[in-house]
Formats: structure tokens, sequence, C-alpha cells
């Protein structure tokens, strides 16, 4: 378990730095717990929008994690979906998904997935750049 933690916050630290190197900004947008129910439906809403977002990660805690979709909505009122078709395992992160548009401003993200193997609920950060 501490092994786990120490691998987690390296990955973070490592994630911080790269940003760091490329002058880009590496910032948490909030994080939603996804249930063991098949495709469970999660929505982080943001009010106002956050803007200037290029990039989204996902990092997934507590549990493993299937991560089927990804639904952003936009401040203009557009949408996006992104297939993730993708199991993360405790303490990972998934890669940099690309946000169409220069910096777009987002409003909400639904996302679809959920928890695997365990009985606890896996968490899913949302890291943005």
């Amino acid at each position: 378990m501490r092994y786990i933690s120490l691998v987690s916050t390296a990955f973070l630290l490592l994630a911080a730095f790269e940003a760091n190197a490329t002058n880009d900004r590496l910032r948490l947008l909030g994080s939603t717990q996804l249930s063991k129910i098949e495709n469970d439906r999660d929505v982080l809403r943001f009010a106002p929008c956050k803007a200037n977002v290029s990039r989204l990660q996902l990092v997934v805690r507590k549990s493993d994690a299937e991560i089927e979709t990804l639904v952003l909505r936009f401040g203009n009122g557009e949408t996006q979906r992104v297939s993730v078709r993708d199991r993360l395992s405790r303490g990972t992160a998934s890669r940099w998904i690309d946000v169409p548009g220069n910096e777009r401003c987002l409003s909400a993200i639904t996302v679809i997935g959920d928890s695997e193997g365990s009985r606890r609920k896996a968490r899913v950060e949302f890291y943005v750049r």
C-alpha cells in the first residue's frame, strides 16, 4: 500500500516537472467517484467554466477503474464525445487527451465508466493543462 502511494506521488511530481519544463501549468480540475455499476455516469459541473484548457488527464485512486467515455461540454454549449476505453489500475494515469480548439473553456465533464475488482469506489481525478 505504501509502495503504491510512493509511486503515485512520484508520478504526480514527474507530471508537475514536465508541466514546468514545457511552460504548461498542471491544474487539478476536480474529481468524482465511480461505483461498480456498469457504465456509471457522473457529471462534474464548473461554474464559471474552467478556461484555458488544452489537455486533460485522468488519475485513478482507491480502486481500479474502467473508463469508457468522456463527454466534454464547453462554455459555448458545444459538446465533444471522447472514447477512452481504458482500464486504469489504482494510482495510474491515462494518456493526455487533447481538447479540440485552442484553450477551450470547460463547463462540464461527464465520465462514463465503473470501478473494477474491488469493494471500494474508484476516485477519478481530472488534471488539465
